[in-house]
C-alpha cells in the first residue's frame, strides 16, 4: 500500500507538469488537508497556479446559498483559460491585479 501512495502522490509529479494548470483549493477541505498539498513545489513551477480560498470544502465552491446557482469555480476556469490562450503557454503565472481571476478570488476569499 504504501508503494501505492508513494507513486501516485502529486509530490512526485508537481516538477513535471509541463502545461499550464489552475490548482483550486478550500483551506477548509476536509478531506484534503492544504497542509498535504506540496505549496512550494507548486510555486516553484511556472505552470501552476494555485489559489487558496478560506472556505469551499471538499468541491463545494458554490457561487451562492444553494448549489442550483452553479459553482464559482467555473467563472474562473474560464477566465483562466481565456487568459491562457490570449496570452500563450509561457505567460506570467499571477493575474494582474485587475484581472477579472483575481476580482473573482478576493471576492470568494472573503466568504
Amino acid at each position: 500500500m504504501h508503494e501505492y501512495h508513494s507513486r501516485a502522490s502529486v509530490h512526485t509529479h508537481v516538477s513535471n507538469i509541463a502545461r499550464p494548470v489552475l490548482v483550486v483549493h478550500a483551506r477548509d477541505d476536509p478531506v484534503v488537508p492544504v497542509e498535504s498539498l506540496p505549496l512550494e513545489q507548486m510555486a516553484a513551477n511556472p505552470n501552476i497556479v494555485t489559489a487558496i480560498t478560506r472556505h469551499g470544502g471538499h468541491m463545494g465552491y458554490t457561487a451562492g446559498r444553494t448549489p442550483l446557482l452553479g459553482a464559482w469555480t467555473d467563472r474562473i476556469l474560464l477566465h483562466y483559460l481565456r487568459h491562457i490562450m490570449s496570452r500563450g503557454a509561457t505567460a506570467g503565472r499571477e493575474a494582474p491585479q485587475g484581472s477579472t481571476i483575481a476580482n473573482i478570488l478576493r471576492e470568494h476569499s472573503k466568504l
